[in-house]
């Protein structure tokens, strides 16, 4: 019943014409003159120019905290969705200013341990192309304050 439900408020809604509301990414996005939705879009039909551009963006420094989650979640799903062969081609052309954005970006988005990446040198067998050898990124640990003994 509860299924039925949510069909039925869902058709209600697509027949009024409800739009989906813009998520952060792309609100941020907008504000610079970028429709995300359309590059992301394209980028996910592989299109190299649209890929880079979401790469450029990992560097860009125009999101704030909930529109980088969004923007990183993005690029890894891109990077699942496209395949290694798609990205990696883009990706290996890039800086490597640029390549460590999108790297940071896709170990946060794959929460550092992602089913079937148990380890950063899973990026390398299971995503040759895009990474030819280990990440050089390692996430700082924080430091323990000293216990003072009285």
């Amino acid at each position: 019943m509860r299924i039925f439900t949510c069909l039925c408020i869902l058709f209600l809604l697509s027949a009024c014409g409800m739009q989906r509301m813009q998520t952060d990414t792309e609100s941020v996005a907008a504000h610079y003159g970028i429709d995300y939705a359309a590059v992301l879009a394209k980028a996910h039909k592989k299109d190299p120019g649209a890929i880079r551009q979401l790469c450029l963006l990992s560097n860009a420094k125009i999101f704030d905290a909930a529109s980088a989650q969004g923007h990183a979640t993005c690029i890894g799903g891109l990077l699942r969705g496209i395949g290694d062969q798609a990205f990696g081609t883009v990706f290996r052309e890039l800086s490597p200013e640029i390549r460590e954005a999108v790297t940071q970006d896709l170990i946060y988005a794959w929460g550092f341990d992602p089913p079937e990446l148990d380890n950063l040198d899973d990026l390398v067998r299971n995503y040759p192309r895009t990474f030819p050898v280990r990440p050089d990124w390692t996430m700082p640990l924080p430091k323990a304050d000293p216990v003072k003994e009285e």
